[in-house]
């Protein structure tokens, strides 16, 4: 089966075709991720063309209309492509440099995570982040960073935050003395990884409060959150870009440290003082055996 950027590319190589449509099949090829969840009316005053404008030009693309089209799209998102058909399929523009095009990828998803994320959603994640009794994240691969960021900042200004680290072999002591009512932030993009899913999975069964950032609404583990916030991945290469999802996690902390007052600004401080007493220690990690 003829994958839909294809069938749009081959629409493309069309000689005649209007102004309109070319800018409705370009926004396609290039921001699937945004198509993918914009209904007819939005994605007309995203591109700026007529709704029936967009409806046509899928129809002529080979789709069943638009809601053809966009069902495509959410399973190419879903399944996710292999690194190599991702470098293949890239449609850089070769007049502009590379850097260009990446950073302006970058800058359309950060504005997409207005469109993609309701506000409600920041303030239901902000009050279990600053609250609950226990906060845990997790994340493998290229999206460890992430949640190894999110946890260094979180326990400055807040206790009781762990960071689940499978390199050491120690899942179960990981999550010992989890409870019902306790908090785990996870990140997952296509394509994802088994391991995340399963224990995304087994800590919902336990009662926890998921918190997830993944890329749309039909991704496995938005199903297993209680929120859930999406967020464009693709870059320009090979690679999931974490620039998006990245600022969903700024700004979470950033909302959190303000919801805690001075109870978060005290612990602050008192890491701050901890890290003059204690920074200034050299540790020779060559002795340092167990």
């Amino acid at each position: 089966m003829e994958n839909y950027k294809e069938q749009i590319r081959n629409y493309l190589r069309r000689k005649k075709i209007s102004q309109a449509k070319h800018a409705v099949a370009e926004f396609l090829l290039g921001s699937p991720e945004e198509a993918a969840f914009l209904n007819l009316l939005e994605l007309s005053e995203r591109i700026g063309v007529s709704p029936s404008t967009i409806s046509r030009t899928s129809s002529e693309m080979g789709f069943d209309g638009y809601p053809g089209l966009q069902e495509e799209v959410r399973t190419v998102l879903k399944n996710g492509i292999t690194p190599v058909e991702r470098l293949r399929n890239s449609s850089l523009d070769t007049e502009t440099p590379i850097w260009q095009s990446s950073l302006g990828k970058e800058s359309a998803s950060l504005q997409m995570l207005y469109t993609l994320n309701h506000p409600d959603n920041f303030q239901r994640a902000v009050e279990l982040l600053a609250f609950s009794r226990r906060v845990y994240s997790f994340a493998v691969r290229s999206s460890y960073p992430l949640t190894y960021f999110f946890n260094l900042l979180l326990f400055q200004i807040r206790p009781e935050v762990h960071h689940m680290n499978l390199d050491d072999g120690c899942l179960t002591e990981s999550v010992f003395d989890m409870e019902p009512g306790d908090v785990f932030f996870v990140v997952s993009l296509p394509r994802y990884t088994k391991l995340v899913l399963e224990i995304t999975e087994k800590v919902r069964s336990i009662g926890c409060d998921v918190i997830a950032i993944t890329d749309n609404e039909t991704s496995p583990l938005a199903l297993a959150s209680k929120v859930a916030f999406f967020c464009p991945y693709e870059s320009v290469s090979f690679f999931n870009s974490n620039v998006a999802a990245q600022a969903i996690i700024n700004a979470l902390l950033a909302e959190v440290s303000f919801r805690l007052g001075e109870e978060g600004v005290a612990r602050l401080k008192k890491h701050s003082d901890t890290m003059k007493e204690w920074g200034s220690l050299h540790i020779d990690q060559s002795k340092s055996k167990c």
